[in-house]
């Protein structure tokens, strides 16, 4: 995938896709979202954020700072290779995690005792953003394409197939 260079007022939101190797195979973490949908980690920018930090921040804040550590991300983030959604203005980049099953696990569990602490089936709403997904689950780009059981959200859904095609390229 070729590093593209996108003018950062162009963005209308950006987010983080990470990626890990499990037996030769690639696979793709996404966050179950409040309608039940899986996608990325990201989000609309706020006021003059640059791309870059608009992925950050919804990628920390929705993935609670367990997939990846923030400064670590803002020092390698120029670096990682990019997708540049030109109908969504969206911008997504793709980061390479070394794969920890514990990590999946640790948030899993941790979402299902908040929900039992709240004693509701919802997500609790919380203003920093944080909470924003209530599951990590590992899919193929296979499993992603054909969306059998409709569990991924639409705009993800068209951003990734563009992204699949972009790669292949």
């Amino acid at each position: 995938m070729k590093k593209i260079n996108i003018n950062s007022k162009a963005h209308k939101a950006a987010g983080i896709l990470p990626i890990v190797e499990i037996d030769n195979n690639i696979y793709f973490i996404l966050g179950k979202e409040k309608n039940g949908k899986y996608c990325d980690f990201g989000g609309h920018k706020n006021d003059n954020e640059t791309y870059e930090e608009t992925a950050i921040r919804e990628f920390d804040e929705e993935s609670m700072g367990v997939l990846y550590n923030k400064n670590k991300l803002k020092k390698i983030i120029s670096k990682l290779p990019c997708h540049f959604n030109k109908k969504e203005k969206y911008i997504t980049f793709l980061l390479k995690l070394k794969y920890d099953p514990n990590i999946l696990k640790t948030y899993n569990t941790l979402i299902i005792r908040i929900f039992q602490c709240d004693n509701k089936k919802i997500i609790p709403y919380c203003k920093n953003g944080l909470l924003e997904k209530s599951e990590f689950k590992l899919f193929t780009a296979n499993d992603i394409l054909k969306n059998n059981n409709e569990q991924i959200r639409d705009k993800f859904l068209k951003t990734f197939t563009l992204l699949i095609k972009n790669l292949k390229k």
